[in-house]
């Protein structure tokens, strides 16, 4: 019995491990030009905020799970649901090595427009919890690895994360 509740509870922590969480953000591609993030996963849920279409280059809003047709999102600290067939995905993993991965709460700054960053690193937009797979592709940027999309960057700090080989 000892013996099959080792193995079983080996089972779930290897699954857990294989679960690992990977940076993505979302934007809308519904006809209007956003998605309502609603507070449960249900077209009767209320509405507390909106995903947008691509600005920039870049989603607007962080995947952070699925549930029946649902994507769960964070918006500008907002969590909730959103359809998932009028949402796209957009992430800087494909499978690639190495990898960088959030070795503790990792902010994901933006691009600098003012000219005030001797740097080009903006303001904060996301933070990602330890163990987040962020990119496999990159460039490097001084302290910072840099994410690109069609037109703007976004930048990790060096020091937050880890290279993992996989």
């Amino acid at each position: 019995m000892k013996k099959g509740l080792l193995i079983a509870l080996m089972l779930c922590i290897c699954g857990f491990v294989n679960a690992q969480r990977v940076f993505t953000l979302v934007y809308a591609i519904s006809d209007d030009g956003f998605v309502n993030i609603r507070a449960t996963p249900s077209a009767s849920g209320k509405v507390v905020g909106q995903v947008y279409g691509m600005l920039h280059g870049l989603g607007n809003a962080e995947k952070i799970g699925q549930v029946d047709g649902w994507t769960k999102v964070k918006k500008d600290n907002v969590v909730g649901y959103a359809r998932t067939k009028y949402l796209e995905c957009q992430t800087w993993c494909n499978g690639g090595s190495p990898r960088i991965v959030a070795k503790k709460a990792t902010p994901i700054y933006g691009e600098d427009f003012s000219g005030e960053s001797a740097t080009g690193v903006g303001s904060k937009l996301y933070t990602v919890p330890a163990g987040t797979i962020i990119a496999d592709t990159y460039k490097s940027h001084g302290n910072y690895y840099m994410l690109t999309s069609g037109h703007d960057n976004l930048y990790i700090p060096k020091s937050c994360v880890k290279l993992v080989h996989h």
